[in-house]
């Protein structure tokens, strides 16, 4: 029989944050650079941080090798003690040492991950209302809100998917955002809209019954728009702006009443 602890370990080993956050190239591009970029010193505070979360057999490494440094961070990964929904570990880690730039750096990682997160949900949130189901999401009040950005914009928003997909190439398609979000002139209305046509666009290439989950989170992270799109959200207030939480507030009082 299996005990609560083991039962704990599997469901977090076959969670979808787990899974993904393994495959997801912004983040194993992060790590790359991570590793690269510690002095002997700082390896050797993250191993002392790591005794009593690593088991002592694998913290006897050569830190003066990379390969060992990944895999400490692989055992913290396959441990579950990191998970693209919590990264608290490793900034920790990175603050004992003194790395503000690789913080900033993971900073913006993360938030590339959760807006990847919010285009997956509210995908998932259209096609489940579609159904008569209610998606559970962390970031339901924002999922709403670009909902009802389509729904006040739709003349816009239909005519400009429209014209992406008469490339008739997913590939291109994704290409042509590339090249067209990073020249805009950004504004919270303009990343909300690029949102939802990312969210509209990603969603025709594949059912979204049939994407795992994480599949969405992957397709926009790993963009030339999303890196964009995120560090323009960064530099004026990430996820929890002001600006944007009082529209979604205002918002969201005006579909209430």
């Amino acid at each position: 029989m299996a005990l609560p602890r083991e039962i704990s370990r599997l469901k977090a080993i076959f969670s979808p944050a787990y899974c993904m956050l393994k495959s997801l190239c912004v983040f194993k591009e992060f790590v790359i650079q991570c590793v690269r970029s510690l002095s002997l010193d700082e390896r050797e505070a993250f191993r002392h941080w790591c005794i009593g979360i690593i088991p002592e057999s694998k913290l006897d490494v050569n830190l003066r090798n990379d390969g060992d440094i990944f895999k400490l961070i692989e055992f913290l990964c396959n441990d579950y003690k990191l998970s693209f929904t919590d990264f608290s570990l490793l900034r920790k880690i990175l603050s004992s040492v003194g790395r503000c730039d690789m913080l900033e750096a993971l900073e913006r990682v993360e938030l590339r991950i959760s807006v990847g997160s919010i285009v997956e949900d509210y995908i998932k949130s259209v096609n489940g209302f579609r159904q008569g189901v209610k998606l559970a999401s962390r970031y339901t009040n924002i999922v709403e809100f670009l909902a009802s950005t389509k729904e006040g914009n739709q003349e816009l928003i239909s005519s400009t998917l429209e014209v992406l997909r008469r490339v008739n190439d997913d590939n291109k398609m994704l290409e042509v955002l590339d090249r067209v979000i990073p020249d805009s002139q950004l504004s919270w209305s303009t990343v909300i809209s690029s949102l939802v046509i990312m969210g509209e666009l990603y969603a025709s290439f594949i059912p979204v019954d049939l994407a795992e989950n994480g599949y969405y989170v992957s397709l926009f992270s790993e963009t030339r728009a999303s890196e964009c799109l995120t560090m323009w959200m960064l530099e004026n207030g990430g996820l929890v702006s002001k600006h944007i939480l009082s529209h979604i507030h205002d918002l969201m009082s005006q579909l209430r009443d």
